[in-house]
């Protein structure tokens, strides 16, 4: 059942509460970043570019206080081969992703998700870019530290519609080649697909030194199967029907489940991909505050 678009929008709660978070790279990536970030470069590049505003995390040995004495506002000095954290966040738009509700389906959370991590890199001065794909949608907006790209966001997710089969192995490599290339990837997707040749397109990503997240965004009903009534199931990629006693099934669908979602998961470790499972059962905001604390103290650990 699909729900208004309304519903893909964060409210000024939520906003607020966004910012005690702030997304962090396990590893130094391809480009030199500025700020909290790791580098695997070193020194700077004598060229003078232009400035950003200082936020917490930043290298104070950079503050520039001419520009201080001028606007009484502290900003950091750029150079020329410096750049930010630029990730990239891709959205599946396939049928399966319009199951759920109400009040919420999958597309509508995934689309909520992908505004809040928006929302987070952009408030860290970072870049964030949008790929929403799916059978018959391809829509791009590079990444942008600018706040006014937040509303383009907005407007693309709110018009998008899941429709169509599933294509996520392709639709990854097609992200990752996309211009105004991403030093991080992040991956929304109910991820109902042969896990295999997922993986190894993520795996093929952390090979070329990108920061790569895969969010497996499952409806509760898809998890628990909480079906007591023989019904007919509609595949929604398809035009595929089938009737089913459900209780028959329960044990074994509830297992095999399971397995696919341990496979991705233990599978994303192996190739060093991050991983987040997100239930539309719950809260946003329950949800980032888990990943977040988790992996606060994963980096309290390297």
């Amino acid at each position: 059942m699909s729900t208004t678009k309304s519903n893909r929008g964060l409210t000024p709660e939520l906003l607020l509460r966004l910012e005690q978070f702030h997304f962090r790279p396990r590893r130094a990536v391809s480009g030199p970043w500025t700020g909290m970030h790791k580098s695997p470069h070193h020194g700077a590049s004598v060229e003078f570019s232009e400035h950003k505003e200082y936020v917490a995390g930043d290298d104070i040995r950079r503050l520039d206080w001419k520009a201080y004495a001028k606007s009484d506002r502290y900003y950091i000095k750029r150079f020329e081969q410096e750049t930010d954290l630029s990730a990239l966040i891709t959205v599946e738009a396939s049928g399966s992703m319009e199951y759920g509700g109400p009040p919420i389906t999958k597309l509508d959370a995934s689309s909520k998700l992908a505004l809040a991590f928006a929302h987070i890199l952009i408030g860290q001065s970072d870049a964030a870019g949008l790929y929403i794909r799916g059978a018959d949608i391809k829509k791009h907006i590079p990444p942008s530290t600018q706040k006014t790209h937040l509303p383009l966001f907005t407007e693309a997710l709110e018009n998008a519609s899941g429709t169509g089969d599933t294509n996520l192995t392709a639709w990854v490599e097609e992200a990752s080649s996309l211009p105004g290339r991403a030093s991080v990837n992040v991956f929304i997707s109910d991820c109902l697909c042969e896990p295999d040749p997922l993986i190894k397109s993520l795996r093929t990503l952390v090979s070329m030194n990108r920061e790569v997240l895969l969010v497996q965004v499952l409806d509760s009903d898809e998890i628990s199967f909480p079906f007591s009534a023989r019904m007919r199931f509609a595949d929604m990629e398809s035009d595929r029907k089938i009737v089913l006693d459900p209780a028959g099934i329960r044990d074994e669908y509830k297992r095999l489940m399971k397995s696919h979602i341990d496979t991705i998961r233990r599978g994303c470790a192996e190739a060093g991909v991050r991983y987040m499972l997100y239930n539309t059962e719950r809260q946003l905001y329950s949800v980032l505050a888990d990943f977040f604390l988790a992996d606060s103290r994963m980096a309290g650990r390297r």
